[in-house]
């Protein structure tokens, strides 16, 4: 447990460092000293600087035999290994909640354990009626494709089902969300410069969490599914959590969508932005909660761990783009 003094003095410090990390016109984020940085985590997980020494140096490992993978193309075998390694024990309530509630939904993942072969396995693991699509930051590697295929034959998604950030409208994605049975999966927990953001919780402190599916969901009024893959043993575990509802329960009507009065006035209009606002507030802050579980449990094999504290920068020092 960190002292009053490194709560008070050091604490600013660290927040004056984060603002000053990210570029105000992209330029490379400023080098900061390990010393440095293992006092900002230090700071925010409430560990001892050797302690976080460690934890950083099993995630530099842990993220090198990721990235290996994704960037190469693996042995039939060790693809096979892999993709067994994968278990999904809410696999039959998972393929129930795609019979019974026909709607569209956003599956929202975080970047823990091997989130890349962990969300194939995850999608692959039923038959979806709809379309499957995932929104990414940036196009996967012609060998992320071939090993997707290898491993999970015919049920692996191909390039077809990759929408590019960039170049998807707000309008298609509303489009693709509103029609019956269709799975869009994006990653929720992204550092900052990747989208708006919100004020949430997290590990006992305000911070700045990534807005963007809470967004897509209640403008679209489709739940939100949390899914995570975290090691376990020798293999991994895909876990889902309970469906996030992105309607209104306050039964103020918040359809943008929705016959309006000719005589309604602002302060209606303001109620209404107020609710959406803080539907788009509680579903982020639901998603948060299972992040700061994983990190307290398990921070090494969550893939954002050096940039914490970039989450507890104000968007005011923050560059990124919108949704």
């Amino acid at each position: 447990m960190l002292s009053s003094w490194n709560q008070s003095v050091l604490a600013p410090r660290v927040h004056a460092w984060c603002a000053q990390w990210q570029s105000r016109r992209k330029k490379q984020p400023q080098v900061l000293s390990q010393a440095a940085h293992c006092r900002a985590l230090s700071l925010y997980l409430r560990e001892p600087c050797a302690a976080m020494r460690g934890l950083l140096r099993r995630h530099a490992r842990y993220q090198r035999r990721l990235d290996y993978n994704r960037h190469h193309v693996l042995s039939s075998a060790q693809l096979q290994r892999l993709q067994q390694s994968f278990e999904f024990s809410q696999q039959q309530a998972y393929a129930q909640l795609l019979h019974s509630d026909p709607r569209s939904r956003i599956v929202a993942a975080f970047h823990c354990g091997d989130y890349v072969f962990g969300m194939n396995a995850f999608v692959s693991s039923v038959i979806h009626d709809g379309m499957v699509k995932v929104l990414s930051q940036r196009a996967a590697t012609a060998a992320h494709w071939q090993n997707i295929r290898t491993a999970f034959g015919a049920g692996a998604r191909g390039q077809e089902a990759e929408l590019l950030r960039v170049d998807t409208a707000p309008t298609d994605l509303s489009a693709f969300l509103r029609a019956r049975n269709n799975t869009l999966l994006l990653f929720c927990d992204l550092p900052a410069g990747n989208g708006e953001r919100i004020k949430v919780k997290f590990l006992g402190r305000d911070t700045w969490f990534p807005r963007g599916a809470a967004t897509l969901a209640v403008a679209n009024r489709v739940p939100l599914l949390p899914v995570i893959s975290l090691p376990q043993g020798r293999g991994n575990q895909i876990l889902l959590f309970p469906q996030l509802e992105s309607a209104s329960s306050s039964g103020v009507n918040t359809d943008a969508n929705a016959d309006t009065d000719i005589n309604t006035n602002t302060n209606t209009n303001s109620h209404v932005d107020e609710a959406i606002a803080l539907r788009v507030q509680r579903l982020t802050q639901s998603l948060a909660d299972i992040l700061e579980q994983v990190v307290l449990l398990d921070p090494v094999h969550w893939r954002y761990l050096p940039s914490l504290p970039l989450y507890f920068t104000a968007p005011s020092h923050l560059h990124g783009g919108n949704l």
